[in-house]
């Protein structure tokens, strides 16, 4: 059924679960900010309604995860339009060091990161990906940069203002 699932639809991501993790900056500390493990785990999928016509879903994966016995599955149909889905999660405020995590992807060659700062400001970049079958591990350190970077709401100004609040997964559409 994984197979088919990565068939069906122009766009799949799979992110592990248990390695969502923010490194403290003041404590040096590894602290797991989301892992797919429970039902009450709060993750906020979206269908990116300001460019109508997207399609997709998020499951918890019980079949492939890297660690753990559930990864979050998202899933990307922009076949009938629209510019991306999404995977969130609010996050009490901390500050960090460095954001990591696992993806796994059939088809998608970048995902995007948005994370937001304590003024309420988005920092947005997009990761490249290598379409494969393996997990592959993705270590963010420069919040306010990377590869097509934009910001946007609070501060405005580009600058990353101390403590993260909130991250959010996209698939985007390759058109």
């Amino acid at each position: 059924m994984l197979v088919q699932l990565l068939c069906t639809w122009p766009m799949n991501g799979l992110l592990s679960s248990g390695n969502t993790i923010a490194y403290a900056a003041e404590t040096s500390q590894n602290i797991t900010i989301g892992g797919f493990e429970s039902d009450e785990e709060i993750w906020y999928f979206g269908l990116g309604t300001e460019f109508p016509g997207a399609k997709g879903e998020y499951v918890r994966e019980a079949s492939d995860s890297k660690s753990g016995a559930y990864s979050g599955k998202l899933h990307g149909d922009f076949s009938s339009g629209g510019k991306y889905v999404s995977l969130g999660k609010k996050i009490s405020p901390m500050d960090i060091q460095k954001l990591e995590f696992w993806v796994k992807t059939a088809d998608a060659t970048a995902i995007v990161l948005r994370m937001k700062d304590a003024t309420g400001q988005v920092h947005q970049q997009k990761i490249a990906l290598t379409s494969n079958p393996n997990w592959q591990k993705v270590e963010i350190t420069k919040f306010n940069g990377g590869t097509s970077y934009l910001h946007f709401g609070g501060a405005n100004d580009g600058i990353w203002h101390g403590s993260l609040r909130n991250s959010l997964f996209c698939l985007r559409s390759l058109v």
